[in-house]
């Protein structure tokens, strides 16, 4: 009686390894992509926080020490992107320990305590129905020297009412 080797063939080892090298190829770009677009969660999530704060500050009364009232506006501009650097520049891509201090981050009540792979800006100007305002996000997620920005405006209409932006302003979502 012969006995039979078993196993397989260097033509069968070969196209399974040709399959998971094609498999390979078309799925690491995909997710790539995919965590990609998993990084960008997280600057519409802040947007909507601070576009409403920003909404219910206008709309909450204020005072001057002396007790003068202030006209209806958007709390002060934050002219300088927090943190001032691409966070592309950290350990891994994340900004962490960032500085929130300042006044307009303290009126908007906003910080983010956890490491962000975005940076912050928040402009106003203007009181009563010529009020606006913009909220950006933007990051380089790639370090390639292309941003993304995300972007929340508003506006305030004659009658007093806060018309936004319904959308996102999205540019390079994912660069």
């Amino acid at each position: 009686m012969k006995r039979r080797e078993s196993g397989f063939t260097l033509i069968e080892l070969m196209i399974v390894v040709a399959i998971i090298g094609i498999l390979a190829a078309v799925a690491i770009p995909a997710f790539i992509k995919y965590l990609r677009q998993a990084k960008t969660a997280e600057a519409p999530e802040n947007l909507k926080k601070m576009y409403d704060a920003a909404a219910t500050y206008f709309e909450s009364e204020h005072t001057l020490r002396n007790g003068t009232p202030i006209d209806s506006q958007f709390p002060a501009s934050q002219a300088a992107m927090t943190p001032a650097t691409a966070c592309c520049n950290s350990t891994g891509g994340r900004c962490s320990g960032t500085d929130w201090s300042d006044p307009t981050w303290q009126t908007l009540k906003f910080a983010i305590d956890d490491p962000h792979y975005f940076q912050y800006q928040f402009v106003s100007s203007g009181s009563k129905a010529g009020a606006k305002f913009t909220a950006r996000a933007q990051a380089d997620l790639d370090c390639d020297g292309v941003f993304s920005t995300y972007e929340r405006a508003a506006t305030v209409s004659d009658d007093l009412k806060i018309v936004g932006t319904g959308a996102l302003y999205v540019n390079k979502p994912i660069e």
